[in-house]
């Protein structure tokens, strides 16, 4: 099989973050064999497909940490520390500029 290495440990968090923001866990079944095959087998669902209000960019965190490939995930436990704050900056960078443009609406700015 693959080498494991630190990417493995990232995955992890990754159902942590996942069943956190979500309310339930990547893969379910009552069969812990059928659970360990389908995350060997079976891409996740989207984190935005189960809570669609979390900002795009944080669920996109999550999401790469639960990429079936080590190599589409975050290279290092550093990388994915560094990620969910830049995710959040870039969606309040997001909904100011909404903000900024006019779109005075959507957040009932007077």
């Amino acid at each position: 099989g693959d080498k494991l290495d630190g990417r493995s440990d990232l995955y992890s968090l990754g159902v942590v973050g996942f069943q956190a923001l979500s309310g339930r866990l990547p893969f379910d079944n009552e069969s812990a064999s059928a659970v360990i095959v389908a995350h060997v087998i079976k891409a996740a669902p989207t984190l935005l497909s189960l809570a669609p209000a979390l900002p795009f960019a944080l669920a996109a965190v999550i999401d790469q940490c639960l990429a079936k490939s080590p190599d589409a995930r975050y290279a290092t436990g550093d990388a994915l520390a560094r990620a969910p704050d830049e995710a959040l900056r870039a969606a309040l960078a997001g909904y100011m500029d909404l903000i900024e443009t006019g779109h005075r609406e959507v957040f009932k700015i007077e």
